[in-house]
């Protein structure tokens, strides 16, 4: 009975023995384990990225515009400088910016044409506007107005801009009524 007694005892021994091994390398396997999957990365806030730089959101890090570009109002994306032209804009950094001839430094508000400014540009690169008239840019003449209203030619729907002064680009597509 006592060897019978003394191999029970043993194994008893043995098996919390074995209970502390598993234990012991499961914590030290899963601290590796959980320290593998810990990253981090430096924290950056939208404001503090440069003029040339805008915030990619996808990267929480300030990314560099463009040659002839800078960051956009809310510095989300990247703009062409005044004088330049938008060719192509495929977001962020991934627009094409040319430079407009001598004779239309203005762009168009959208930014895609060049236009020439009978006024002359604002510090943005656009036509300055004087109050109460629009430019419309296929006659680069001024045209007075008190509300302006752009009817879509095909639903002969109106859409009131308003009376703020705007410099718009009359489309083919579109005609202008002006409401006096």
């Amino acid at each position: 009975m006592a060897t019978r007694g003394g191999a029970g005892v043993a194994m008893a021994a043995w098996s919390i023995l074995y209970a502390r091994a598993v234990t012991t390398f499961l914590l030290l396997f899963l601290l590796r384990f959980l320290q593998a999957q810990t990253f981090s990365f430096p924290f950056q806030q939208p404001e503090k990225c440069d003029n040339n730089q805008y915030f990619d959101i996808s990267a929480l890090s300030c990314v560099p515009c463009g040659a002839n570009q800078s960051q956009d109002a809310r510095g989300t994306s990247c703009v062409c400088l005044p004088g330049f032209q938008m060719i192509s804009n495929n977001g962020g950094p991934a627009i094409i910016c040319k430079k407009c001839p001598e004779n239309m430094k203005g762009v168009t508000e959208d930014g895609w044409n060049c236009i020439s400014c009978p006024s002359g540009l604002t510090a943005e690169g656009k036509c300055h506007c004087p109050t109460g008239h629009i430019l419309d840019s296929n006659s680069g003449k001024w045209l007075l107005t008190r509300r302006i209203f752009l009817v879509d030619a095909v639903s002969g729907r109106e859409n009131d801009l308003g009376s703020q002064p705007r410099v718009i680009r009359v489309a083919t597509q579109i005609s202008l009524s002006v409401h006096l």
